[in-house]
């Protein structure tokens, strides 16, 4: 498994618990009784990576199902398979694809759509291009923990701090999250990705937002373990970007965030959002 690979392995690792508890449940429930009646249900997986979305919904979809999974790490699909729900209604088929232009792709129509964690990578034209097959599939969809440009820390209490570093800092993250991802021609759309994508399918879907953010309280484990990768992720990305801000005071920040988490003294959030899209 190459660096990259394992890198990213370890990170959706890390992530998958707290992904899997903050899912909205109620659009899920909504999505049960959309699903049409099919002796197998095909289900089209997008950026599947290590398989946290597979091991998380198929489970909840209690019916067979035949899951397509695309990613363009091969060796992050054979931890998906490897890793795949014990059930026994279900297969799998991994596709090694690069996905930068989901029109160009030759894809049967599923019966539901699903990506988890993906949809902020993309492009004002990508959203486009997966808008237009939507709108040919006329299929369900279910898009969920898409970062929506909201993070920051929490104290004891549960409340958010209000810092002007941290915000200042916040909207430099933001900022990098919309530097091209290779996932079509333009820059990503980060946090406006799931407001795109929603303006793009609403007149011809009912389309249903909903929170799923992440809450590490000040103190957990999650916090200690999650909330401190995310901290290091936070500030690398800034000094990435070379932008207006003071760089060297980022270090200064990151040691005393990072000091304060491992006190138990600050949590973290970020705000997320699920998104499932119905035909009319």
């Amino acid at each position: 498994m190459s660096n990259s690979s394992l890198f990213a392995a370890d990170w959706l690792r890390l992530r998958e618990p707290i992904d899997h508890s903050s899912r909205a449940v109620r659009l899920e429930s909504r999505l049960l009784a959309a699903l049409p009646d099919r002796a197998v249900l095909s289900v089209l997986d997008l950026g599947s990576g290590s398989g946290s979305n597979l091991r998380h919904l198929a489970p909840r979809l209690e019916r067979p199902q035949r899951w397509t999974l695309l990613d363009h790490d091969r060796d992050l699909l054979d931890q998906a398979c490897q890793s795949r729900p014990e059930l026994s209604d279900l297969s799998l088929v991994a596709r090694c694809l690069n996905l930068s232009r989901i029109a160009a792709l030759d894809l049967p129509r599923p019966d539901l759509v699903t990506a988890s964690a993906w949809l902020d990578l993309v492009s004002e034209d990508w959203i486009d291009q997966f808008a237009a097959r939507l709108e040919t599939w006329r299929v369900p969809t279910l898009i969920v923990l898409s970062v929506d440009g909201r993070r920051g820390f929490l104290h004891r209490s549960g409340e958010v701090q209000v810092d002007a570093k941290d915000t200042a800092l916040q909207e430099a993250f933001n900022e990098h999250q919309r530097v091209p991802k290779g996932l079509g021609h333009r820059g990503a759309l980060g946090p406006g990705a799931v407001r795109a994508l929603t303006d793009r399918l609403s007149e011809n879907f009912e389309v249903t937002p909903a929170a799923s953010d992440w809450t590490l309280p000040a103190g957990s484990a999650a916090a200690r373990s999650l909330g401190i990768e995310l901290l290091h992720g936070w500030a690398e990305s800034v000094r990435d970007l070379r932008s207006s801000l003071d760089l060297p005071s980022i270090e200064p920040w990151h040691n005393d965030r990072k000091r304060q988490i491992e006190h138990g003294e600050l949590g973290l959030y970020v705000g997320h959002q699920d998104l499932l899209a119905l035909p009319r």
